[in-house]
């Protein structure tokens, strides 16, 4: 629909730990809340939860949208053209009303790329603006990886971007502040069998 618009904000609040009605009032006083009804003293934007549990240690945190839990890939011995198992589990840290993409690059040690996927979540079938905050997905990519690639070591750079204008979210430290475009995981390698 046309006439929808999403705002998001960060808000702050000393309240303790539990379930809460949103409101939200204009600074006029006059509120209505849906067409044709009678003025109120501020209109439901429904219930919120608040929760102190922060990120597990080892996460990463995609722009306060979504964060990384856990990554395993398998093996970390590349083989050339092989199909390289990447297996994710996300967690929705926001209402997201954009679909992100999401991209794996394998890269060798001068950062030429020896295998990429860029995706929506599950193979395209979830997009993020689906997605609930607090939800967790767990998601599975294969990297065909270049016919020659030879020994050395190699790394694997994950994140997101936006498809219209190409944009990557920011990964932040833990204090909110970007880091980097991209999360990269080291340790593969292609072994010299001479």
């Amino acid at each position: 629909n046309d006439n929808q618009f999403h705002y998001s904000t960060q808000l702050s609040t000393s309240y303790t730990e539990g379930a809460y009605e949103l409101l939200i009032e204009h600074p006029s006083g006059e509120n209505k809340c849906g067409w044709l009804q009678q003025a109120a003293s501020g209109c439901s934007l429904g219930e919120v939860s608040l929760s102190s549990d922060q990120l597990p240690f080892g996460s990463a945190n995609f722009d306060d949208k979504v964060a990384v839990l856990s990554v395993n890939i398998e093996p970390l011995q590349l083989n050339p053209g092989q199909l390289l198992d990447v297996d994710l589990q996300w967690q929705s840290l926001a209402f997201m009303s954009k679909d992100y993409t999401i991209f794996l690059q394998v890269l060798d040690e001068d950062d030429h790329i020896v295998g990429q996927v860029d995706s929506w979540p599950l193979q395209g079938t979830y997009p993020t603006s689906s997605w609930n905050p607090g939800e967790t997905i767990e998601d599975a990519f294969q990297i065909q990886l270049d016919s020659e690639l030879p020994p050395g070591p190699y790394k694997l750079h994950l994140g997101w971007y936006l498809l219209e204008d190409l944009r990557r979210l920011p990964l932040l430290d833990e204090s909110g502040q970007a880091i980097d475009d991209k999360l990269e995981m080291p340790g593969l390698f292609v072994r010299d069998d001479s």
